[in-house]
């Protein structure tokens, strides 16, 4: 590694024994050497520092926060004391392919008007099983488009430039759970972004990622952020830095009220999403198993039912073929 790495590395990890030695072989084999390894061990209480401890690899660079600060916090840390032009971020549970840094830093390279570059992803399960490629849209002009209804990039997957973060000061506290959502929404407003066709990156799908637990209230500042992007002004993101938590909630409860069946409603749906990636991997125990999350929530869907009886019906003419 050069005194001025190429690419700064960016993860944090929260109790995440259990994924965490393959997302850190998986930084560590790019086919680009040039890069340091900023890991934030942000509180963690299981093996997440005896696996860290495991590696001797001097590119990596450890920061053990004493208390469980979050990620948004944990992150903008990360930034400060990034060396490098050019931050990568990664997961904990997730994978980057080999080639991927490489091809990240050759394309910023080229296109210096470019600030935030992500990629396609595969979705794996928790075996590491390829389920399905999630394309992303491409083209600056088509993304600051989509952007209006969601976010459009895979946050482990992505790669900015530091200078435009510091720029905007970074992710911002209070859009919880959609920390970077809103740094994207930011930055397309005065910038340009892009992502790459090709998948670079493996996403998990797990039940104890963030974006589950705490799916409802992610929802909610989702609709928020995108509330506020979608007015012209370059000037209205900034109005979040200006209201109080209660002109927050206010808005929110505008937005997206607090209500059990709404609740119920969106973890639903995202089991089923789930379901349907699972299924069509021919993965049917894992199928059945979301759709048992999924019916958890409302146990009446009709579409949930007659999945089930698919994966059944398709498990059954396994094990008669077998036999």
């Amino acid at each position: 590694m050069s005194a001025v790495p190429k690419i700064s590395v960016l993860m944090s990890v929260y109790n995440g024994e259990q994924y965490l030695a393959q997302a850190i072989e998986s930084v560590l084999g790019q086919t680009m050497p040039d890069f340091e390894f900023i890991i934030i061990n942000d509180g963690s209480n299981d093996n997440t520092q005896h696996i860290i401890n495991k590696f001797s690899d001097k590119r990596i660079i450890t920061v053990q926060n004493r208390t469980n600060i979050g990620l948004t916090l944990s992150l903008n840390k990360g930034i400060q004391s990034a060396k490098a032009q050019y931050i990568a971020r990664h997961d904990a549970d997730d994978i980057s392919l080999p080639e991927r840094f490489q091809k990240l830093y050759e394309y910023m390279e080229r296109n210096p008007h470019i600030v935030l570059l992500g990629s396609s992803c595969l979705l794996i399960d928790t075996q590491g099983n390829v389920l399905k490629t999630k394309k992303l849209s491409t083209g600056s002009k088509n993304l600051k488009q989509h952007l209006r209804r969601c976010s459009q990039f895979c946050h482990g997957s992505v790669i900015y430039r530091k200078q435009t973060v510091n720029k905007l000061h970074g992710y911002r506290p209070k859009a919880k759970y959609v920390e970077d959502y809103d740094l994207w929404c930011r930055m397309a407003k005065a910038y340009d972004i892009e992502n790459l066709a090709e998948p670079l990156y493996q996403l998990r799908l797990h039940a104890d990622s963030i974006s589950i637990k705490n799916l409802f209230t992610q929802k909610r500042y989702e609709r928020l952020i995108s509330n506020l992007y979608a007015k012209e002004s370059k000037d209205t993101m900034e109005e979040l830095d200006d209201l109080t938590d209660q002109e927050i909630e206010s808005r929110l409860t505008q937005l997206l009220p607090v209500n059990q069946n709404t609740i119920n409603r969106i973890h639903r749906d995202k089991y089923y999403e789930w379901s349907e990636i699972m299924y069509n991997a021919k993965k049917y125990k894992s199928t059945m198993k979301q759709l048992k999350e999924a019916m958890h929530y409302d146990a009446r869907d009709a579409a949930a039912w007659l999945l089930l009886t698919k994966c059944v019906i398709k498990l059954m003419f396994a094990k008669n073929s077998s036999s």
